[in-house]
């Protein structure tokens, strides 16, 4: 009711309409990111990450500790399984034993869902913090320009509308991808204490699936971005169309136009399907990894008699599988 009464007597602002947090005060943010911008244009390589990182380096530092917290907390419950499995075989196993081992589980769960959650919940409204000041300066730089200033009609409005939205969902797999080497290196520590020498045959099944998950990554990246190029110039051209209707009208170019249009929508199409293909490829490779290399380790050291204990064995499965999201957002991150 205050919002509708005050509607009447004047413009709405942005804290009139629903109260925000600090975290997403936009109007502050927008501002702030233009000071700074205006700042780094004047340098000889003006960098606009730069200055994203300048405004949010402290919350990149939390995000990062939380999502390295959180990959490795899923290597604790796998290592606690050899434990557990001993205890199970141990005929003199206590009870009390057992319900230290579920309170030890319960915490490691809680430690993980605490992380996890926090971390996709900050990095959210990271994204939706940088999306915002990057629509400010492209708006204010549209403001800036007359019509003949700009070169393609419906660029500005294409970036603010579909581009600068993509950090939302990218700045979390980025993050995730850039805390999984951490996991990595002591993932495979731990099976070199667990296995010995035979960490060596799953480490190099991984290191191939990495570099095709990165290379599909990366082609995933470059299909994308050509993609948004065809996308820009159909929005161009109707913008075009839209601004000279009267003349297409006059001399009878419907039909052409409209012919035109399909066909730029059509390779618009095209690289929708390649960017949907080659991003499910690498999300069934992430799937096929950790099988992949428990089959080879076990049947290397089947083939070599090498001795197994159960516990170990078991304890390695669940290493090898923990990896999964991991890997995958690594091959996100090469986009």
């Amino acid at each position: 009711m205050p919002q509708l009464l005050k509607g009447r007597k004047g413009n709405l602002r942005i804290p009139d309409l629903s109260t925000l947090p600090k975290t997403l005060e936009y109007e502050k943010y927008e501002a702030s990111m233009k000071e700074k911008w205006e700042k780094e244009s004047q340098s000889k390589r003006p960098s606009l990450f730069l200055v994203i990182f300048k405004l949010e380096w402290k919350m990149f530092l939390l995000c990062y500790i939380t999502m390295v917290i959180y990959e490795l907390i899923a290597l604790a419950f796998p290592l606690m399984l050899q434990y557990v499995i001993k205890w199970i075989n141990n005929p003199q196993g206590t009870l009390k034993r057992g319900i230290f081992f579920i309170l030890l589980t319960v915490v490691f769960q809680l430690i993980s869902c605490f992380t996890q959650e926090f971390g996709k919940k900050w990095l959210f409204v990271l994204g939706v913090r940088i999306r915002n000041g990057l629509i400010g300066l492209i708006y204010d730089k549209a403001l800036k320009l007359n019509a003949s200033g700009i070169e393609e009609p419906g660029r500005f409005v294409n970036l603010m509308a579909n581009d600068a939205p993509v950090f939302i969902g990218n700045v979390e797999m980025v993050f995730f991808g850039l805390a999984s080497p951490v996991m990595f290196i002591v993932l495979f520590v731990l099976i070199y204490i667990n296995m010995g020498k035979w960490v060596y045959v799953p480490l190099i099944v991984f290191i191939a699936f990495l570099l095709l998950n990165i290379g599909f990554g990366f082609l995933n990246g470059k299909l994308f971005s050509k993609f948004v190029y065809m996308k820009d110039k159909r929005v161009s051209f109707m913008g075009e169309i839209l601004h000279n209707i009267k003349f297409i009208k006059y001399n009878n170019w419907e039909k052409t136009t409209e012919k035109r249009i399909g066909k730029k929508r059509l390779w618009e199409l095209f690289f929708v399907f390649l960017v949907g293909f080659f991003r499910c490829s690498f999300f069934t490779l992430t799937v096929e990894i950790g099988s992949s290399m428990s089959i080879a380790l076990f049947v290397t050291m089947v083939m070599s008699s090498s001795e197994m204990q159960l516990a170990r064995v078991i304890t390695t499965i669940a290493l090898f599988n923990s990896i999964r999201i991991p890997v995958r957002t690594v091959g996100l991150m090469a986009t």
